[in-house]
């Protein structure tokens, strides 16, 4: 018999839930997100996380303009933690829809960037609420898809005649069409093809890209490190909705379970690619050309992109690229922490950078706040090559297998880490920044100890715990969505909503129990006229397969939706009159 991949902390949990410990907390804002990196000296980590602290707060404090910047500017607070009710979102978020107040995506600020606008406008919404606002991220998607080029690539308004595209300008168009993508509305495998085309037809000879790769001046012909960013970039997005996060692994058969109680490392075959229409017209061959050969350049050209005219916005880039690639470094290059270094060193003093005058400083910030928070690391979905470690308790492969074996127990066919004496707030701070071995004992110790022994331990941990949903591990994610269920304070609940659209489908599975939790509805919520709840698993979430089943989006859209309606009549008093009650009437 074949034994799941995974499941969530509550799977076993739910049975009891009525165990969940209330606690009584006020709702409290997110601090700026932690970018927390296992291989980044302790010393920068702490100036980066006091960085972000203040870019946050000053680009908080600054006005909107409206246009692209506002849009970036406002994605930038939501990666940096801030919460999503804030009022300048709410203001925004309105803005955006008068613009599309006659149905279709219109009303551009500034024609010439009209693709910057559209793709940052995407981003943002998609942030912020992509249940609430489908309608209009369906606008925006056929706004960019009409304007691809036949090429593949987005250009200025005016297109000269023959072969163009930009790629600065592409790589926004990709930007927004993904953000498009994970709310699961349909974007044509055509459109990520020809993407892929534009970039394997424009690549220069030196593995790099330039801004204008058509035109009969020296852009045409010289590699610029942004560019290459942005180009790589954008390559390994549609690579990743076409082919999965494991483009070039080979399907392998799973291995046998040994011994009955470690179960042998098991390769699993590469995620299937997210469902589209269409076929896309390229092979895995054409991304084999092409990323290589660009992440040498990066490498090649990254010092030149920080003395360049346009450093912050190619840091950007390389978060990007590095996230999607799932590395810490570039070529032999560690971007991350040269970036960090570079950033920390020339922020100003009161929190914003302006290290060129290409952008203003409210861009240049939330380019940095972008990069230093690790923005894109949770939007890609981890390859997992081994399951990972569930509520039962089972050590899987080997992995997390503590050193001293003094510390565990046999318990029923599974090996259990005893639980330590020291406390909830102790292992949460381990858990803030663990490591590869670590993260798995971690997680399972603090569900023991908060279920079986030490419950009253969660309380004051609500804060630090809201943090964590935004890690960039997934595990972490998991064992914060389960501990804030079991918070008793319901006004966590639409966090945990919004867990649902998280990347990774454990995750998912994770908050759906725990919404079950604090609602004290173990059976799960039934969409409104219907008496029937929704399944609280997700569709194939609990097969051997990477990838959840085609259903999967389906259930999300109706689950989030549900939920949202539950909580809108029972919410706390403080809560109602407010942007989203209005909506729903």
């Amino acid at each position: 018999m074949k034994s799941p991949r995974s499941q969530p902390i509550g799977n076993s949990c739910l049975r009891a839930y009525v165990l969940a410990t209330a606690i009584c907390g006020g709702v409290v804002h997110l601090p700026a997100a932690s970018a927390a990196d296992a291989d980044l000296p302790a010393a920068l980590q702490a100036k980066v996380d006091a960085s972000l602290v203040k870019a946050v707060a000053w680009l908080k404090a600054q006005p909107r303009k409206g246009g692209a910047e506002s849009s970036l500017t406002c994605y930038a607070l939501l990666k940096g933690g801030v919460p999503h009710d804030f009022p300048e979102l709410k203001r925004h978020a309105d803005s955006l829809l008068r613009k599309m107040a006659s149905g279709s995506y219109q009303g551009i600020s500034d024609p010439a960037f009209h693709t910057y606008e559209a793709g940052c406008d995407a981003m943002f919404l998609e942030a912020l609420d992509p249940v609430l606002y489908a309608p209009q991220l369906q606008e925006i998607r056929d706004y960019l898809v009409r304007r691809q080029l036949p090429s593949g690539g987005w250009f200025y308004p005016a297109v000269p005649p023959g072969p163009s595209g930009d790629t600065s300008i592409t790589q926004y168009g990709v930007l927004g069409l993904w953000a498009i993508q994970r709310t699961g509305i349909d974007v044509p495998r055509q459109v990520w093809g020809n993407i892929a085309k534009f970039h394997s037809a424009t690549q220069r000879f030196d593995g790099g890209f330039t801004y204008h790769p058509y035109a009969a001046d020296a852009q045409a012909t010289k590699s610029t490190a942004a560019m290459s960013a942005a180009g790589l970039g954008s390559t390994l997005v549609a690579q990743l909705i076409l082919f999965g996060p494991n483009a070039e692994a080979e399907p392998r058969e799973p291995s046998r379970r040994r011994f009955g109680v470690l179960e042998q490392l098991t390769e699993q075959a590469p995620k299937a690619p997210r469902k589209t229409s269409g076929e896309s017209g390229v092979s895995r061959e054409v991304f084999k050309k092409i990323i290589p050969g660009a992440e040498r350049a990066v490498e090649r050209l990254f010092n030149d992109g920080l003395n360049g005219p346009h450093p912050i916005y190619f840091l950007y880039g390389c978060e990007r690229a590095g996230a999607l690639l799932g590395s810490s470094s570039l070529g032999g290059l560690p971007w991350y922490e040269r970036g960090a270094e570079f950033l920390t060193q020339r922020q100003q003093a009161d929190g914003s950078w302006e290290v060129n005058t290409s952008y203003s400083a409210a861009t240049q910030t939330a380019f940095a706040i972008l990069f230093l928070a690790r923005a894109t690391k949770s939007l890609v979905p981890q390859s997992r090559t081994t399951p990972r470690k569930v509520g039962t308790g089972l050590l899987v492969g080997g992995r997390g297998l503590p050193t001293d074996l003094t510390n565990v127990n046999l318990d029923d066919g599974s090996v259990k880490r005893r639980v330590p004496k020291q406390g909830v707030d102790t292992l949460l701070t381990e858990l803030e920044q663990p490591t590869e071995a670590s993260v798995r004992e971690i997680q399972q110790t603090i569900v023991e100890a908060v279920e079986l022994d030490r419950p009253e331990e969660l309380v004051g941990q609500t804060e630090r715990l809201r943090r964590l949903l935004d890690h960039p591990k997934p595990e972490v994610r998991q064992v914060a969505v389960w501990a804030l269920a079991r918070s008793g304070d319901l006004r966590d609940a639409p966090r945990l909503i919004a867990m649902l659209q998280d990347p990774d489908v454990v995750v998912v599975w994770e908050a759906s129990l725990g919404l079950c939790v604090i609602s004290r509805l173990p059976m799960g919520v039934a969409p409104a006229g219907e008496k029937e709840p929704l399944p609280i698993m997700p569709p194939g979430a609990a097969s051997e397969s990477a990838e959840p089943a085609p259903e999967f989006d389906v259930w999300r859209q109706k689950t989030i939706a549900a939920w949202d309606a539950w909580y809108q009549q029972v919410r706390p008093y403080e809560e109602r009159d407010d942007q989203r009650q209005l909506r729903h009437r």
